[in-house]
């Protein structure tokens, strides 16, 4: 998988300094991935799960750029914990304000939208998972 406009490259240390800040630890695999990758575009940005389609606009990044990991977390981390779990780690967006994230209580990834009341929708088991499938097919979001 590639991504486009990524940010300034982080390294192992600066995201050890970012988890100890934020009170958290990521998984191994999306570790590898935000210092390879710091955001960005991916190639690939839609993803196929129980006959859903799910649009990924935007990966965030840790440190560097406009809209980070950081001020995503200062956001949602105000709403109250049955509307955002803390466990929960916005690492992705759909540009409609809605997240994709970690669950740190089980390693896998959801989807939280900000319009339902039923709760994040969980997509994949891993990281990996997640962005192994996705595809550059989607049938429509046209921006």
């Amino acid at each position: 998988m590639e991504f486009t406009d990524t940010e300034p490259s982080i390294t192992d240390d600066d995201l050890a300094t970012f988890e100890a800040s934020v009170g958290i630890t990521l998984p191994s695999d999306y570790r590898e991935h935000i210092v390879r990758f710091n955001g960005g575009l991916p190639a690939a940005s839609y993803y196929l799960y129980e006959d859903e389609e799910y649009y990924v606009a935007s990966f965030h990044p840790i440190n560097h750029g406009d809209f980070t990991v950081n001020d995503l977390l200062d956001a949602l981390r105000g709403l109250p914990e049955d509307v955002f779990p803390a466990h929960l780690y916005p690492f992705a967006d759909d540009a409609f304000g809605n997240s994709y994230c970690l669950d740190l209580a089980n390693g896998g990834v959801v989807f939280w939208s900000q319009d339902t009341d039923e709760g994040p929708v969980p997509l994949a088991t891993t990281f990996t998972e997640f962005v192994d499938g996705l595809t550059e097919e989607g049938e429509g979001y046209e921006f």
